[in-house]
């Protein structure tokens, strides 16, 4: 079965019987919990799509850093900018280089949604490594 508000991501492949979205998703660590529940190939498929092979990049830390921070900021450049020891204008740099990479825009709340699940996908994959 599909989960409709994030079939648009092709993800999502659950049981409904082992989460009820609608009570359950409440917290980031919750959400974490749902992204657990796809398959392996599933997790391998959409972060091959959304990152395009930028976890094979020499700089891949600094672009991944430098987009999640963006997201817990909330989208702030400057707080980003600041809790990264940037020059506002370098992080401004990264993110366009992130839109230029992936053809994701950091500042679009649903593609900048698939980079924050493609990149804790990756997160996972790599914390069983």
């Amino acid at each position: 079965m599909k989960i409709d508000r994030l079939s648009h991501c092709q993800l999502c492949e659950y049981r409904e019987e082992d989460y009820d979205l609608h009570d359950d998703i409440k917290t980031y660590g919750d959400m974490l919990s749902v992204l657990g529940l796809l398959s392996e190939n599933s997790r391998r498929d959409f972060t091959s799509m959304v990152l395009r092979d930028i976890d094979r990049r020499s700089d891949y830390k600094a672009i991944r850093d430098t987009f999640m921070e963006w997201c817990e900021s909330p989208f702030s450049s400057s707080g980003s900018a600041r809790r990264l020891r940037l020059h506002r204008n370098s992080l401004q740099y990264r993110l366009k280089k992130i839109r230029a990479l992936t053809g994701k825009d950091p500042w679009k709340f649903k593609d900048a949604f698939d980079l924050w699940v493609a990149f804790s996908l990756k997160d996972m994959e790599n914390l069983k490594s």
